[in-house]
């Protein structure tokens, strides 16, 4: 954890200082930014700084008008804030180099639940970060693609996903398609209840170059075969999934990330995969298609309670 004249910052992100940071202190803007305004779902409450109160919308999507594109101005979403998501075009407003940020730990964090199965969030704008929210995927059953991810240079970083709750699960969370370059999901923590498998969690379909899934945490059900992270059958270059722990934990899961039968390259490093089909650990966790040109370097898995993981892939020769 970094430090801050004596004070250590366990949220201060490291990886994303481009982006602008969120500290317990406060949000640092990057230069020529401001904030275009607050975002509260229960309005103006008594002790609220005044310049507050002339700044202040009840959903992200009337902030986001007043964005100027381009010049990285941020929204926040104050402590308590809560959306329901119901269409695709919940955030039609969205311009380039915007900064969505939440304020608030735990149950205060700013939360978002998709409650229709055609609610979507769409980033087709470039330069877009996504930070400090809740996301719940689960309002209905099989919301279909709750993030669409198709503008370049998109960031998704500390933010909280449940992806499953009683009876409940989408058929995709996150999708990264074309045009989405260079996107960055980091230091994320993904959650969902054992028994009600989502379809994909983050899904790459589409050929893209540079996205980094990194730091993250991932405890939840997804399709067995195809993990938490999968990448069709698309030759996606230049791919880099670092220092995740992710565990699958759908019955008999063999994949904590998958790549499909096609060309891909890039690098899969340090990571730490749990799977439950107990079988053979070493060619589980991370699993590659026919043609695949990732190289993978010390990740290790495991299929068993009580014992430690083992490499996967083992080692070359």
């Amino acid at each position: 954890m970094p430090l801050l004249n004596g004070v250590m910052l366990p949220d201060f992100p490291i990886i994303t200082a481009g982006y602008g940071l969120k500290t317990p202190f406060g949000i640092l803007l990057p230069p020529g930014g401001m904030v275009a305004a607050y975002v509260r779902s229960t309005g103006f409450q008594d002790g609220d700084d005044p310049a507050i109160a002339g700044n202040l919308c009840a959903d992200v999507n009337s902030a986001l008008a007043r964005v100027r594109s381009g010049l990285g101005d941020t929204v926040v979403c104050l402590p308590g804030h809560t959306e329901s998501v119901t269409s695709a075009t919940a955030w039609s407003n969205l311009k380039a180099g915007t900064k969505v940020v939440g304020v608030g730990q735990g149950s205060a964090m700013p939360t978002f639940t998709f409650n229709n199965t055609a609610a979507q969030l769409v980033l087709n704008k470039a330069d877009v970060t996504i930070q400090g929210l809740r996301f719940q995927y689960d309002g209905v059953n099989t919301v279909v693609l709750a993030i669409s991810v198709t503008g370049a240079d998109n960031a998704i970083v500390d933010c909280d996903h449940r992806i499953s709750q009683t009876a409940k699960s989408p058929t995709t969370c996150i999708q990264l398609g074309s045009g989405g370059d260079r996107f960055l999901f980091a230091g994320n923590n993904v959650r969902g209840l054992d028994s009600v498998v989502a379809g994909d969690f983050l899904l790459n379909s589409a050929v893209v170059t540079d996205f980094r899934i990194i730091n993250n945490v991932m405890i939840a059900p997804c399709t067995a075969a195809s993990g938490l992270v999968r990448v069709a059958a698309v030759a996606s270059l230049n791919c880099f999934i670092a220092y995740n722990h992710i565990a699958n934990t759908a019955a008999a899961s063999t994949a904590c990330v998958a790549f499909g039968a096609a060309a891909s390259t890039g690098m899969v490093n340090d990571n730490r995969f749990s799977t439950l089909n107990n079988g053979t650990a070493s060619s589980q966790g991370l699993t590659m298609g026919a043609g695949c040109l990732i190289r993978p370097n010390q990740n290790f898995s495991t299929d068993q309670p009580v014992l430690s993981g083992i490499l996967n892939p083992l080692p070359a020769t």
